[in-house]
């Protein structure tokens, strides 16, 4: 497995584990708690995300989403929703075969 793909497959558990509600400490939505932001972060032209999509910042993926979904309090199936449509774009960046 590479490096691109355990960073790949590690954002993949963080936004499973906010698409459960289910956060490690004080894991919360954003490029602090992001493994693929933390690696990217300021330089995003190596990210996966926007190797896939072309935007910096993860923008045209269901991030926005997921982040207004939360702090905008809305239900928590809403945002269970939004989560889990990250998850399924994550796994998108996966190898084919490997998702």
């Amino acid at each position: 497995m590479t490096r691109e793909e355990a960073l790949v497959r590690a954002a993949i558990d963080h936004w499973a584990r906010l698409a459960v509600l289910e956060p490690l400490h004080n894991e919360f939505i954003g490029p602090i708690d992001c493994p693929l932001c933390i690696e990217y972060h300021g330089d995003c032209r190596n990210c996966p995300v926007m190797k896939k999509t072309g935007v910096s910042c993860c923008g045209c993926t269901p991030y926005a989403e997921a982040e207004r979904a939360r702090y905008n309090d809305c239900s928590k199936d809403e945002q269970k929703a939004c989560n889990l449509k990250e998850v399924e774009f994550l796994l998108t960046l996966l190898p084919k075969g490997r998702q």
